[in-house]
């Protein structure tokens, strides 16, 4: 009898071959449905990395945008508290300089800085000083101790000796602003303690600060909120923006400052997206999943054509620079130069390799000529040039081999690197040759002129005397002896006399006229030979005193009309001076004080200053303002230009007296009171030590 297997083990079997059967019948689609689980799961897997790296993406860009704006925000504030380090400084070398000198220095500080609405000072806490002052002037005397508002920031400046920022706050002069306190600790001996001055302080108009930041730009593609946080100056709180942004997750950007932390909020504009536009492509099929395999490395690829891109870009902006543009790194070591720098140094612009030492550059320059070193020796040009490039700011002027001039200008980095640019101001130096050339020819032209009219003039000069003087003329007296035979007509005689006095008054006009216009020629004549450096002096030993007595007697007649004494207070002493020009010196100056003096008197006195005589001239006439005494020895300048000032002249005696004075080795100076009179001292060597004689000084009245 055959043995049977029990019914479960053959149900078993049969439920395995099934499955087997099903399996083998199903595999492609179950091969399908794995598959597709695997891609739809790898899909939602790289979906979800996608979407973070997305979101990753998003946050750099908008961290990289804010960094932006926190470096512009930054840069603002540095540069008005470089500003007022600077002011600082000025304080410190002068702190009881006037309001116009405060005025003048605010004013070059903040030439560069618009958005300054008032620069002040205030030395113990009240305000001195303010810029512009027309503006603000009700702020001078100011104290800060009563101010319940701003003395508690100002007290924390000095206690603390850091720059404080306040605001934004409502100005007095309408809308809102900042303002930048820094406290003024003068500068004392080693081991002394410093001692507190007081406060300057810089009120930023708000609206400019933001634009100059860039917060306002309507381009900008974030939504941002700035807030000051671990301040110990002010309140904390909302600076700009809306305060709603610190809600909704934005990248937080820190900004260091002396007083605190400012907190920079930022999100895109139209917030945050709430998942990559591309997500579909990842809940697709695997091959959707390899396009996105291929579109994440053409971002790769795109994001660094990019930075390429960005780079060249870059390298093409120096490159598009009409001046040279050049960076050495902190060891002085060439980093980049654009293509005009290269052009300027073609000589050596082989040796323009990142690396390069500054000093091996210069000094290849120098040996091919690329340089031009003047009187100095090779190695003096080259110690100089690159002491030069080692100050932390230098500007000079660089001769090339070909001619060409180059300004440069050198600036160090806070990191010790060199900032350098390269002008040519070749026209700018052939301009100011051609200018000095065209002064030589106007000097040349006066000084011919000059000489051709006073031919003519010394014709017409000596005609007008021989008329003036007609009774020595035979002619004239033939006539009269005519005239007065008996039975000539008186009446006839009388007409002749009456034409000839009328002629003889109409010589004298014509004589007068042409000594002014010979004394004109003269002073151009003597003032182009100055210019064009033709003037020579002949000096000898001179008696002072004899020599200005002989010139105050040309003097004596017009004193005495106008009622005026002559007082002569010179030593008996011998100086070496040309004597016709130092006459013309002292007729000058005398002259000078007799026209402008119409009572009281002209006193010339003396006295000895080591080897030099000082030699015064004063007067009790009218005086000269303040303001003028600066151009009374320019060419060509008089206090009273009008139409109807008092003297006339071409305004060059004071200058060549001034000129005339220099060329003795001396110099020339005025004081004057407005209303009292003038006072004009000037100096000239002594006579060698044998040939001096001196006597005591005597007065000498006419």
């Amino acid at each position: 009898m055959a043995e049977s297997h029990p019914q479960p083990t053959t149900a078993a079997g049969a439920r395995g071959k099934r499955l087997k059967g099903f399996f083998k019948r199903n595999l492609e689609t179950l091969v399908y449905i794995y598959l597709v689980a695997a891609i739809v799961a790898a899909g939602l897997f790289m979906s979800r990395l996608e979407s973070d790296s997305f979101m990753s993406r998003q946050r750099q860009l908008v961290q990289q945008q804010a960094a932006g704006l926190a470096s512009n925000i930054s840069e603002q504030l540095v540069d008005k508290a470089i500003l007022m380090r600077a002011l600082v400084a000025l304080i410190n070398n002068d702190p009881k300089m006037s309001q116009d000198s405060y005025a003048k220095v605010a004013g070059q500080l903040v030439s560069d800085y618009p958005g300054i609405v008032d620069i002040a000072a205030a030395p113990g806490l009240v305000v001195r000083y303010v810029y512009p002052a027309d503006k603000n002037s009700s702020v001078l005397g100011f104290d800060y101790t009563t101010s319940k508002q701003q003395y508690p920031d100002v007290l924390r400046a000095k206690k603390t000796g850091q720059t404080v920022i306040t605001g934004p706050i409502k100005l007095v002069q309408g809308g809102t602003g900042f303002i930048i306190r820094t406290p003024v600790f003068l500068t004392s001996g080693q081991g002394k303690p410093r001692k507190f001055w007081g406060i300057v302080s810089a009120v930023i108009d708000a609206g400019h600060f933001y634009n100059a930041a860039g917060l306002t730009n309507p381009n900008l593609p974030l939504s941002i909120a700035l807030r000051r946080v671990n301040t110990h100056v002010g309140n904390p709180g909302l600076i700009f923006g809306d305060a709603g942004v610190f809600d909704r997750k934005p990248v937080i950007t820190m900004i260091d400052l002396a007083e605190g932390d400012w907190e920079l909020a930022s999100i895109p504009k139209n917030g945050w997206p709430h998942q990559s536009p591309v997500i579909w492509l990842y809940r697709g099929a695997y091959v959707l999943m390899v396009l996105l395999i291929l579109a994440a490395i053409r971002f790769m690829a795109v994001t660094h054509r990019r930075r390429r891109l960005a780079e060249r870009r870059l390298s093409d902006a120096i490159n598009a620079l009409d001046d040279g543009f050049v960076l050495y790194d902190e060891n002085d070591r060439l980093v980049v130069c654009n293509r005009k720098y290269r052009e300027f140094y073609s000589t050596t612009s082989d040796l323009f390799v990142p690396g390069t030492p500054f000093e091996k550059i210069v000094r290849e320059g120098l040996r091919r000529g690329q340089f031009t070193n003047g009187v100095l020796t090779p190695e003096q040009w080259a110690r100089e040039r690159l002491a030069a490039h080692h100050k932390a700011s230098s500007e000079t002027e660089q001769q090339l081999g070909d001619g060409r001039w180059l300004k440069v200008a050198d600036r160090k980095t806070p990191d010790g690197s060199t900032v350098g640019l390269r002008v040519d101001v070749t026209p700018l130096k052939n301009a100011m040759d051609a200018a000095q050339a065209a002064n030589i020819a106007k000097s040349e032209f006066l000084n011919v002129l000059s000489h051709e009219l006073r031919t003519p003039l010394t014709v017409i000069l000596g005609n007008a005397r021989i008329l003036r003087y007609q009774d020595k003329l035979p002619q004239v007296s033939a006539l009269r002896d005519t005239l007065a035979k008996p039975g000539s007509d008186p009446v006839a005689a009388a007409q002749v006399e009456t034409a000839l006095a009328f002629l003889g008054a109409l010589a004298r006009k014509i004589e007068v006229s042409s000594e002014h216009l010979l004394y004109l020629i003269t002073d151009m004549l003597d003032f182009s030979k100055i210019e064009a450096g033709k003037m020579e002096l002949d000096p000898e030993t001179l008696e002072l005193r004899p020599l200005v007595e002989g010139m105050l007697d040309g003097f004596r007649d017009s004193a005495a009309k106008k009622g005026l004494a002559l007082v002569c207070e010179v030593e008996d002493l011998n100086v070496m001076a040309d004597r016709v020009r130092l006459n013309q010196i002292l007729i000058n100056l005398v002259g000078n004080a007799m026209k402008f003096t119409d009572r009281g008197e002209i006193r010339l006195s003396s006295r000895v200053e080591g080897e030099m005589v000082e030699i015064t001239v004063s007067d009790t006439g009218c005086g000269i303002a303040p303001e003028h005494l600066d151009i009374v020895f320019d060419r060509f300048r008089q206090v009273d230009a009008s139409s109807t000032r008092k003297a006339a002249g071409t305004g060059l005696g004071l200058a060549i007296t001034r000129r005339l004075v220099e060329l003795h080795g001396g110099q020339i100076h005025v004081s004057s009171v407005p209303g009292k009179g003038s006072e004009f001292r000037l100096t000239i060597p002594l006579a060698a030590a044998g040939s001096e004689g001196r006597a005591a000084p005597q007065a000498a009245q006419a």
